[in-house]
């Protein structure tokens, strides 16, 4: 990566997806994926207080806040994403970007190599 930056050609485009393509295919992954489930099996039930009304209303509350806040960071995700996008599809910023991969990597990789 760094030895390469700047010398590779342009951003390669994907297909066109429409909104409705994009959220069922984020559904489908999200359903389809046992780990949701076992998380919310063993992380809420320790906030869960009796005392404080029915456990279901409890779960689905605490659910529902859980949702809000991860669509809130996604959203924040996309958004600098897409600002980042123009950046990295220039020729300058695509070298930029690959010379910092490049050095994290090496980095990460000293880091591995002189571990004890």
């Amino acid at each position: 990566m760094w030895r390469g930056a700047g010398r590779s050609e342009g951003v390669q485009s994907v297909a066109d997806a429409t909104g409705g393509e994009i959220f069922r295919q984020g559904v489908t992954t999200n359903v389809l994926n046992p780990k949701v489930a076992i998380f919310f099996l063993a992380f809420l039930p320790q906030f869960i207080d009796p005392a404080r009304g029915p456990a279901g209303l409890q779960t689905l509350a605490l659910g529902l806040l859980f949702n809000v806040s991860g669509t809130l960071v996604n959203t924040a995700v996309a958004w600098l994403a897409a600002s980042a996008r123009t950046l990295l599809e220039s020729r300058g910023g695509r070298a930029w970007f690959q010379r910092v991969s490049g050095a994290i990597l090496t980095a990460l990789g000293l880091r591995l190599a002189l571990a004890p």
